[in-house]
């Protein structure tokens, strides 16, 4: 199989990442990774240790905790479309001047420490707390506790990550809140179970 790379879409996605960068200052922080290629909207923050290993679409309002692992194509949707008029093109609404079609349920939230598979899509209303674990491939449709492991379409609890006290475990150590230094002082950690 042969890969081509399209450079000068990847050149234009690099210098339109570098503008919003500057001109409209969406925050990620210090030892993350989004992809190059990756569509990141306004008002969009990205915790610190936070991986976006593939191309993304992230739009507005939208938080991504610290430490996060998120594969390749994950779409975030904070707003869609009312289908309560006859019309649901939002371009001709806006074109025509009247009422806006645009729906919007509050920002989307990633907790820290969530791993989100491939093909992931947050749609508006959706969020994630701490510590979850959502599967390839799912459609994202309301909010759900730390520590869910979910999947489907529209994802479902298959079960919770922990018993109840590494439940509390995991929250008390806030690690996600720790610097590299303090990481790698307790990596023993990060190999223990907390079931």
């Amino acid at each position: 199989m042969r890969v081509i790379f399209n450079f000068k879409i990847i050149l234009k996605n690099l210098i339109l990442k570098l503008f919003f960068l500057i001109k409209y200052k969406y925050r990620f922080k210090k030892a993350s990774f989004i992809h190059p290629c990756s569509n990141i909207g306004f008002n969009v923050k990205i915790g610190k240790g936070t991986r976006i290993n593939g191309i993304c679409f992230i739009s507005n309002e939208t938080m991504i905790g610290n430490y996060c692992a998120i594969a390749h194509n994950f779409r975030v949707r904070h707003r869609n479309h009312s289908i309560n008029y006859p019309n649901i093109q939002d371009y001709l609404q806006n074109k025509l001047g009247i009422s806006s079609l645009t729906v919007f349920k509050g920002k989307i939230e990633v907790g820290d420490g969530s791993w989100i598979g491939d093909n992931v899509t947050f749609l508006p209303g959706a969020g994630i707390g701490k510590g979850c674990v959502v599967g390839a491939g799912s459609v994202v449709t309301k909010k759900f506790d730390d520590f869910s492991v979910i999947a489907g379409n529209p994802a479902v609890l298959i079960r919770t990550r922990f018993d109840k006290k590494g439940q509390h475990e995991f929250l008390k150590s806030k690690w996600w809140e720790w610097d590299v230094k303090k990481i790698k002082k307790n990596a023993e950690f990060f190999n223990t179970t907390l079931n």
